[in-house]
């Protein structure tokens, strides 16, 4: 399943354009990650492509097909999006939230099967969770509480995978293995796209950057491509050397 942004502009009645002519494909097998500055336009990019937002001008399909066109039920058997703060849930358990990630795939006045809890319970495990399904979530820490709503993301089976930054809430070892979990999840056939910050933790665990700035796409491609000493004094207005290959490090000056 692909996801292709083709020439989007956005912008509010009588607004300047906050997207102009941005395409991208976010495809299996490979993490595409999108960056930039506050208000470069990723979480704007981002409603674009889950068919929140509609375009000034372009298009985004999904399979081949506007993604506008889908049934809200049919868009989430095939596209869950994780936001950058999900709200807590108050009255739901940790297993109760993920479970509503199984909503599309049931029937009307339909409950959740020993299926749908196999599901639940496999999500839960990929991201760490199982032990927090008796907890209310409000009693969650923030952290756990960004690792349940992955599940309930990944409980819905989707093709496509969207996340609004998600490891801002999350100590390293859970970034860590959160990027790794993205990256299994892409290898296994999803199609996966992230909006991060930590430009150092995007190089080293995304296979695609596209790289925004003022709304526009400044660069895309592999980050030793994107990230370049260039790109980040261009992009960001700050000075680096960049070290290695494939996967760069970064040296900031003050």
């Amino acid at each position: 399943m692909m996801l292709v942004a083709e020439n989007l502009r956005f912008s509010y009645p009588g607004k300047d354009a906050l997207i102009s002519d941005v395409s991208l494909r976010i495809v299996p097998g490979s993490v595409m990650g999108l960056l930039g500055p506050n208000g470069a336009g990723k979480t704007t990019l981002l409603r674009l492509l889950t068919g929140e937002l509609r375009p000034t001008s372009g298009k985004v399909l999904l399979c081949d097909r506007p993604i506008r066109e889908y049934p809200p039920r049919d868009l989430a058997r095939r596209l869950a999006l994780v936001p950058q703060s999900p709200s807590p849930m108050p009255g739901f358990t940790a297993l109760d939230a993920v479970l509503l990630g199984r909503y599309a795939h049931l029937g009307r006045f339909q409950r959740e099967g020993e299926e749908d809890l196999k599901i639940a319970q496999e999500a839960m495990e990929k991201t760490g969770t199982w032990e927090l399904r008796g907890h209310l979530t409000e009693t969650l820490s923030g952290g756990e509480w960004q690792r349940i709503a992955i599940a309930r993301a990944l409980a819905q089976k989707p093709g496509v995978l969207l996340l609004d930054e998600p490891t801002s809430n999350l100590d390293i070892r859970h970034q860590l293995e959160t990027l790794r979990l993205l990256r299994e999840l892409s290898r296994e056939g999803m199609a996966v796209g992230v909006v991060m910050h930590d430009i150092a933790l995007a190089a080293r665990s995304l296979d695609q950057i596209a790289l925004l700035r003022g709304g526009r796409l400044y660069a895309q491609g592999s980050p030793d491509q994107v990230l370049t000493p260039e790109s980040l004094f261009e992009v960001y207005g700050v000075r680096a050397r960049v070290f290695g290959g494939a996967r760069p490090r970064f040296e900031f000056e003050e």
